[in-house]
């Protein structure tokens, strides 16, 4: 009886190893992570001593590991948040936008990503110190860059000082709604300046304008984010931009850049991120030529490509399974 109980207990400690073993090696992309981007436990932009170290992909990778319900690395991220780039300032916290001794700015977004991360994860692992965490973290952004209502990027916590311009393609549509922040999110995209298929990316809360990131040239990413965010919050999609993107496709690519006059690519190169994002607002065989050509796309040397293409692409080929 002894005998068999000892089998047993043997039997069921290999069987959770194993278990432990493949959740920790099975993912490509986590290994991709692990091996080329991260050092000392931190993500690093790319595979270069002088990388920056960003809460962007500290979000990022926390998404994508919860997507895989890994509470290990989840847990582990969590720990690298607090102990390098999560900053008390008395009963507000705020999460360092780059790590850095003399870093004392958070941005919106970052701050965003990781505190919806933390909720979703507070409920999927029923851990309440998450929740907790992210309550804290919204309540001070909400105090510190929701200024007479409008949201702004930045906060420098040494000057104690707002930034007065807000970036579109930052606004998450899940945030928002949670937030109660739509009719604001829904009044900036309304009022942006438009050009052809393309929309201002930047919003001056101090002088209530919408301007250009650039006099001529607009990224696409931004564009394609900012048509998400459009869809998010208004409900459809906008029409000459759908058109744009449907007359690209059938001539083959999407660009990275475009001139923002004559709606004309003014570079060559592809962007597997304005794929990924594309993605998730076509449908149909549009969709599938998106999904095709993003996965098409190279993004394993580590050495040039950032990581936020790697794990964007990631996180949505995973959410799209």
């Amino acid at each position: 009886m002894k005998k068999g109980l000892g089998i047993g207990l043997l039997m069921f400690l290999l069987a959770g190893g194993v278990w432990y073993f493949v959740q920790k090696q099975e993912d490509d992309i986590v290994q991709q992570v692990e091996e080329d981007y991260m050092q000392n436990g931190i993500i690093r932009a790319y595979d270069r001593s002088n990388a920056q170290r960003l809460s962007e992909s500290l979000g990022q990778y926390m998404q994508y590991v919860l997507l895989l319900d890994d509470e290990v690395r989840f847990k582990e991220q969590v720990k690298i948040l607090k102990n390098h780039f999560l900053v008390e300032r008395g009963s507000e916290v705020y999460i360092k936008w780059e790590l850095g001794e003399k870093t004392a700015t958070n941005a919106w977004i970052d701050d965003i990503r990781i505190s919806e991360t933390l909720l979703q994860a507070g409920k999927q692992f029923s851990e309440p110190s998450y929740l907790k965490l992210a309550s804290r973290i919204e309540t001070t952004l909400l105090k510190r860059q929701q200024i007479d209502g409008n949201i702004v990027d930045f906060y420098d916590w040494d000057l104690q000082q707002a930034t007065d311009v807000l970036h579109l393609n930052y606004l998450e549509p899940p945030a928002l709604k949670r937030l109660q922040l739509l009719d604001f999110a829904k009044e900036r995209v309304a009022q942006a300046k438009r050009e052809g298929p393309f929309t201002a990316e930047l919003y001056y809360a101090n002088q209530d304008e919408s301007k250009w990131a650039d006099d001529k040239v607009v990224n696409m990413i931004d564009q394609v984010l900012i048509e998400r965010l459009r869809v998010g919050v208004i409900g459809k999609a906008d029409e000459t931009f759908q058109a744009f993107i449907s007359k690209e496709l059938k001539n083959g690519k999407i660009y990275a850049r475009y001139d923002r006059l004559s709606a004309t690519p003014t570079m060559k190169d592809e962007s597997s991120s304005v794929y990924a994002i594309l993605a998730t607002l076509l449908t149909g065989e549009e969709r599938s030529f998106v999904l095709n050509r993003l996965r098409e796309i190279e993004t394993t040397n580590a050495k040039v490509t950032h990581v936020f293409d790697v794990l964007n692409k990631a996180v949505i080929l995973k959410e799209l399974e």
